[in-house]
C-alpha cells in the first residue's frame, strides 16, 4: 500500500527517533544516569503521533512497526516483538486487519475477549485484559521491544501505566487524533513527534471539507457542575433531554442536511432513545447504538446504516472512536462538551473522503451560557480558527488569508505576489474531484477522457465480498477495455479512491503514461531488478520477501513503489518551498 506523503514523513520521524533511542542506550550502557540524562531518555523512549480521524493512524503505526522490524533484521540481525494495545475489540480487529494489508503473512496473536495468544511476533491486546496481574507477568516473561498504544489519549489510565511499568525498556509509540486527554491535560511531557491538523488535511485534500451550522436552542447550561473536566452527565442530561430540544434537532437536520447519512451524539442512552423517537415520528428511519447494545445487534444496525436502510444512527459513547464509514456526511453534536478531545473525535467521524461526497455538515446544538468557564467546545475553538455560521473550513481559511493580506503593512509588490501564490498553491493541493457515480451493483464508477482520445477509460471501486467496508480498484482502458486490477488487495474506500484518482490524473496529464499505468503491460510481471531493490532499500521502502530472503515483488510492483516514493519527495520539496516563501 502506498503511503501518503505526510504518512511517509511521519514513519521516517519515528524511525529516526527509534535509532536515537537505541544509540543512547548503547552509548550509556549500565551507567547511572543524571537527572537530565534520564529526562532525555524518557523523551527518546516515547514518540507521540497526532493524526486526525481519517489520517490513517493504523496504517502509519503498522508501517512504522514494519520499518523498525526490517531495520533490526537488516542492520542488527535482531528480531522484534511488538505489542499493540487498544481499549475496544473493534480497534483490535482494525489493527490486525490493517497490518495484514501491509504484511499479509505476519502471524498476529490476540489477547482479549477470552483469548490469550502469546508468542507471535506481533500481538494485539485489549487493555482490559492485558493489564490484569496474571497477564502482566506474561508480558515480563515474553518481553516486548515495541509497545504501540492506539487512541493514546487514554494512556494516562492506571491499566496502561501498569503495562508500561511491566515493560520499562520498550520503545513506545503513542497514536491519537488529539494531543489532549479527555480531561484537557497533555498526553506526554513533551511535544508530539509529528502532528498535522484537520485544517491542513482538508486543504491538502486528504479529508473532506466541513461546513458547520450552529443550531440555537433556549437551553441554559449555567449551573451544571464539572466532573473529570467535562459536564456532569447526569445534570447535563436532565437539562438538555427535553422534547422541544429533541424536536429542534430533527428540524435542523431537515432544514440543513436532509437526505444525508448522519450520526448523532447523545449524552445518555435515554437521551439517544428520545432523539430517535423524534426522528421516527418524522418518518426518518434511525437506529440507536450504545454500550448496552449487544454486539450482534450493533453490527446489524451498522450494516443497515451503511447499506442505506437507516438514514442515521443515534449513539451514546460508542461511535466516537474506531468507526470509519466514509459515506457519513452529517454529524449532529446533540451533546455539549467542554472536552476538545471528545469534540474532535466526534466530528472526525464525518471527515473521511468518499466518491460523490463533497463535504460534511456539522449540526452543532448551540445552548446558552453566561458563565464562560462553562462554555462548550465549538468548531472554531476545536480547530483554532474563526468559522462563521454556515461557513466551510476552506472558506474560513480563504477569508482569513485575505484578511491577513488586507492587514499586512505596506503595499509592496513582492508581498502581494507571495500571498497570491500561496492562495494558488492551496487550490493546486486540493485533490481533483472526478465525477463518480454509484451503480445498481454498489460500485462507484468513473468514466474519463485523456487528451487526444475520443473513447473513455472506465474505472470502478468495487466492494470486497469477504470484508465489509473494504474496496478494490478495477479499470478497463481504451481501446481494448480488458479488465485489470489497479488495486486487488482490499483497502478502505478513501484509500481506494486515492489510488484510482492518482492513476487517472497521470493519464490526464500525459496519455503516453498508459505504459506505466496499464497493469497488463508485459514488463510488469518480470522480477524486480537489482537497481530497483537497491532503491527500495536506500529509501527504506518495506517489501515482502520469499523463502530465500529475496524481494518477492515484480518489476511492476517495485516500479509503483519507487514512483510513489519519488512523488512523496516531490510533494515534500514543494511543501518546504511553499513554507519558506
Amino acid at each position: 500500500m502506498e503511503l501518503r506523503p505526510y504518512q511517509q514523513e511521519c514513519v521516517e520521524k519515528v524511525i529516526n527517533q527509534y535509532k536515537q533511542f537505541r544509540d543512547f542506550l548503547a552509548n550509556h550502557g549500565q551507567e547511572a544516569l543524571s537527572e537530565a540524562a534520564q529526562s532525555h531518555l524518557r523523551k527518546l523512549q516515547t514518540a507521540l503521533i497526532v493524526l486526525p480521524t481519517g489520517g490513517g493512524k493504523t496504517i502509519v503505526f503498522s508501517s512504522a512497526e514494519i520499518a523498525i522490524r526490517q531495520l533490526l533484521e537488516n542492520s542488527y540481525q535482531q528480531s522484534l516483538n511488538t505489542l499493540i494495545i487498544a481499549h475496544r475489540q473493534e480497534l483490535l480487529k482494525q489493527a490486525r486487519d490493517k497490518y495484514h494489508l501491509l504484511m499479509p503473512d505476519m502471524p498476529i496473536g490476540l489477547i482479549g475477549d477470552g483469548v490469550a495468544e502469546y508468542g507471535a511476533p506481533v500481538t494485539v491486546a485489549s487493555i482490559a485484559t492485558i493489564s490484569r496481574p496474571n497477564h502482566l507477568k506474561n508480558l515480563k516473561r515474553f518481553g516486548y521491544d515495541l509497545v504501540i498504544i492506539d487512541e493514546a489519549h487514554h494512556a494516562a489510565a492506571n491499566g496502561y501505566q501498569a503495562v508500561l511499568d511491566a515493560l520499562p525498556d520498550a520503545f513506545r509509540l503513542f497514536v491519537t487524533a488529539t494531543p489532549d486527554r479527555l480531561d484537557g491535560k497533555p498526553i506526554i511531557e513533551h511535544e508530539p513527534l509529528y502532528s498535522i491538523s484537520i485544517i491542513d488535511m482538508i486543504q491538502q485534500g486528504f479529508l473532506c471539507n466541513l461546513r458547520a451550522k450552529a443550531v440555537r436552542t433556549s437551553i441554559n447550561l449555567d449551573g451544571i457542575k464539572t466532573t473529570a473536566g467535562d459536564y456532569n452527565e447526569r445534570q447535563l442530561a436532565e437539562i438538555i433531554d427535553s422534547p422541544n430540544r429533541n424536536k429542534r434537532i430533527v428540524q435542523a437536520y431537515q432544514e440543513h442536511a436532509a437526505g444525508r447519512p448522519f450520526v448523532c451524539f447523545a449524552v445518555t442512552v435515554a437521551h439517544a432513545e428520545h432523539i430517535a423517537d423524534e426522528f421516527s415520528a418524522a418518518n426518518i428511519p434511525v437506529g440507536v447504538v450504545s454500550g448496552k447494545t449487544p454486539s450482534a445487534q450493533r453490527e446489524r444496525l451498522l450494516k443497515d446504516f451503511e447499506d442505506g436502510k437507516l438514514q442515521g444512527l443515534i449513539n451514546c459513547g460508542v461511535l466516537t472512536e474506531g468507526y470509519d464509514y466514509p459515506g457519513l456526511s452529517c454529524v449532529i453534536m446533540a451533546r455539549p462538551t467542554k472536552s476538545r478531545a471528545l469534540f474532535i473525535q466526534c466530528i472526525g467521524r464525518g471527515l473521511r473522503l468518499a466518491p460523490a461526497k463533497s463535504d460534511c455538515v456539522l449540526l452543532d446544538m448551540s445552548d446558552n451560557t453566561l458563565d464562560h468557564r462553562l462554555e462548550p467546545v465549538s468548531l472554531s475553538k476545536a480547530l483554532g480558527i474563526r468559522i462563521k455560521d454556515d461557513e466551510s473550513v476552506l472558506e474560513a481559511v480563504e477569508r482569513e488569508e485575505k484578511g491577513k493580506r488586507r492587514r499586512a503593512p505596506g503595499d509592496g509588490k513582492e508581498r502581494r505576489i507571495k500571498l497570491e501564490e500561496r492562495e494558488k498553491d492551496l487550490t493546486i493541493n486540493l485533490v481533483q474531484r472526478f465525477a463518480w457515480t454509484k451503480n445498481d451493483h454498489g460500485y462507484f464508477v468513473c468514466q474519463f477522457h485523456t487528451p487526444g482520445q475520443t473513447r473513455e477509460h472506465r474505472v470502478a471501486l468495487i466492494p470486497d465480498r469477504q470484508r465489509a467496508g473494504m474496496w478494490r480498484v478495477a479499470a478497463r482502458l481504451a481501446p481494448t477495455y480488458r479488465l485489470q486490477w489497479w488495486q486487488q488487495m482490499p483497502m478502505e474506500l478513501d484509500d481506494a479512491q486515492q489510488v484510482a484518482e492518482r492513476e487517472m490524473l497521470k493519464l490526464q496529464a500525459d496519455p503516453s503514461a498508459i505504459r506505466l499505468v496499464d497493469r497488463l503491460a508485459p514488463w510488469r510481471v518480470e522480477p524486480a531488478t537489482p537497481e530497483q531493490i537497491a532503491k527500495l532499500d536506500k529509501w527504506h521502502v518495506p517489501y515482502p520477501k520469499d523463502a530465500n530472503g529475496h524481494c518477492a515483488w515484480t518489476r511492476g510492483q517495485a516500479s509503483d513503489a519507487i514512483a510513489s516514493k519519488l512523488e512523496q519527495f516531490k510533494k515534500r520539496r514543494k511543501q518546504k518551498t511553499k513554507t519558506n516563501a
